[in-house]
């Protein structure tokens, strides 16, 4: 940040979502019904201790926060998928999206995650 800004304190979160849209074609009597599917879901959010400022002023500079997040064991793997090239375009997305934003103030940044599934245990014999 280039100046000073007046902020209670700084929220990082956590959310997890899935979403997809295809086309599925029902098949009638005498002809196809085309019927338009599409699905948003938010199955993961969690959120950190705010990170107080100092005297509800955050100054001007770069800050680092030390933050953990434990990650449930059931959530899915990242993943995406968009078949551009057929012409029902089907889509779908499993997303994490980790956000810094500094409360009151309408700054802040968002990083897409890569969450990739736990190891499988692996036996030779």
């Amino acid at each position: 940040m280039n100046r000073d800004v007046h902020a209670r304190c700084v929220k990082l979160s956590l959310k997890g979502k899935e979403k997809a849209k295809f086309i599925e074609h029902v098949h009638r009597d005498d002809h196809v019904e085309h019927i338009k599917r599409h699905a948003c879901h938010y199955f993961l959010e969690l959120v950190n201790n705010d990170f107080p400022t100092t005297d509800g002023v955050l100054c001007a500079g770069q800050h680092e926060f030390d933050f953990t997040f434990t990650l449930p064991e059931y959530i899915p793997a990242s993943f995406y998928f968009h078949e551009k090239h057929h012409a029902d375009k089907p889509y779908a997305v499993v997303k994490y999206t980790l956000k810094a934003e500094i409360e009151g103030t309408g700054m802040a940044y968002k990083q897409t995650l890569i969450i990739r599934e736990k190891p499988v245990p692996f036996v030779v014999g």
